[in-house]
Parts: C-alpha cells; structure tokens; sequence
C-alpha cells in the first residue's frame, strides 16, 4: 500500500521493455522458472537478486512481503474463529494506486497515518494485507489507514463464523457462495470490518464495508460522486443498517486520532 509492490513492478518494468521471462532471466543469470516464480510472488527475492533486478528494470523502492505472511494471517485469524480457504475481491485498481490518490487528496494527513502504521511491530503484517484489500476509492484508502493507525489488528477471517447473515455473501461474480471462506479484516475494539463485500439480492450488490459488533450493519463512504438517489432503495433490499460517512467525515475521524496521538 506505502510502497509498490515488488513481484507486481517487475510484470510492469518487463513488459515495459519488451522482455520475455526468459530473456529477463538471462540478462542477471536465473532461469525462466526462477523469473516466473518471483514475478507472480510465489517465491521471495534474496538480497542479490534484488540488486540484480533493481539494476536491469530500475525497480526503485519497492515492498517484499515477509516470508509465510499468509500463514501468519490465517493463524491470526484462526485464534478468533475456525478459518478456510481464503477469497480475496478483485481489485479493479490496486491498492497502492488508491494509496497514492489519498497522498494527492489529504498529504499531511496521508503522511501522518502512515508514520503511525509504520510504527507497529506488525508492520509488514499490515502492508502485505492491505494490498489483498479492494478499496474502490481513495476514500476507502483513507479509512483503511485510520483503521491501522488506530491499531486494528489484521487477520483473515469469515463473516459468517460470526454471526449469521440473511443475505448470502457471494463472489464478485454471484455464481458462488463466499460467506465461509475467510478474507481480510480488521478487527478493533471487537468491531470486525470486512471491505467491498457482495450479496446476492435481486441483483449482487456490493457493500464498501461489512461491520460486526455483536450484529452486522454495512458502512458506505459516500465521495463527492456519490448519487443518492438509490441509495433507500438499496438499504430496503441490503435489510441491514448502514452507516454513512462522507469524505469530510472519514477526513475529521483521522485528524481526531492525530491530535490525541500528539497529544499523549
């Protein structure tokens, strides 16, 4: 989220030069396989290769993921609630390139979050998955970092492990039913924050944030493009409480959190 991601930035500086995976590996001397394996984030760069790679495709300053990250997520999560497979959303942007607009909307604030983020021992826990987080808007971004600052602790869990929901939680695609599988989340003060879920209604809807705390409700961050003209008809048919935060709003949640950070 704070920096591009590595395996991800080696895709887009190879192809931006017209190499294949074989003729990359061969110009710092590993094999195809090897190439493949560090490009789909599989495998984990040494420190030599790093180099090697930063100097062929000028990488810049990229994020690794630790090792075993995901088994340390599922047995976050596998303390709260019984876990499985994971599903992550698609992402019709990254992470990362939300982050960035949410630098360009709110920059001290940006900045003073992510300082905060930085900070905890969990660190690359949090960067690592905050990158398997969809966020739609820079807004998304921007609750996504209070969330962190504020000291959620992130884990893979599912929804439905927590409370039953009238609505089946479905894929992206509402062919098939996601509500066991567990997905990222960020739990504080026992409030569990599940982002851009859908349900199958009359149609798949998809919520910006599924909340429990003791019974479900949804929170909709409502940018400046948000049209409200639908928005009774889709709580009618979602049948569960929804909170609604506009950008002036998520904006005042993060500076009350920076002042009393400076403040103690």
């Amino acid at each position: 989220m704070f920096k591009p991601l590595f395996c991800l930035r080696m895709r887009e500086r190879r192809l931006e030069l017209s190499l294949t995976q074989k003729q990359a590996g061969e110009l710092i001397g590993i094999s195809q396989t090897r190439w493949s394996n560090l490009e789909c984030g599989h495998r984990r760069p040494t420190n030599n290769e790093k180099k090697k790679l930063s100097a062929l495709l000028g990488l810049g300053d990229c994020f690794v993921p630790p090792y075993s990250i995901t088994r340390t997520l599922l047995s976050n999560g596998a303390r709260l609630v019984e876990c499985r497979k994971p599903y992550f959303s698609n992402q019709d942007r990254t992470t990362h390139t939300r982050y960035n607009a949410c630098r360009r909307r709110v920059p001290i604030l940006t900045a003073q979050l992510t300082s905060m983020v930085h900070s905890r021992e969990d660190s690359d826990a949090c960067r690592a998955i905050s990158h398997r987080i969809s966020c739609e808007s820079w807004l998304e971004a921007l609750y996504l970092l209070f969330l962190q600052a504020s000291g959620a602790k992130s884990a893979l869990i599912a929804p439905e492990t927590l409370g039953r929901l009238h609505q089946p939680i479905v894929d992206d695609t509402g062919r098939r039913l996601t509500g066991l599988n567990p997905r990222p989340c960020f739990v504080l003060d026992g409030s569990f924050h599940f982002f851009q879920v859908s349900f199958y209604l009359s149609r798949v809807m998809r919520v910006d944030i599924l909340r429990w705390d003791g019974s479900w409700s949804v929170i909709e961050l409502d940018g400046r493009g948000h049209d409200p003209a639908s928005d009774l008809e889709r709580e009618r048919e979602l049948g569960l409480p929804v909170t609604r935060f506009r950008a002036q709003d998520v904006i005042s949640l993060c500076q009350d959190l920076t002042r009393s950070r400076r403040a103690s």
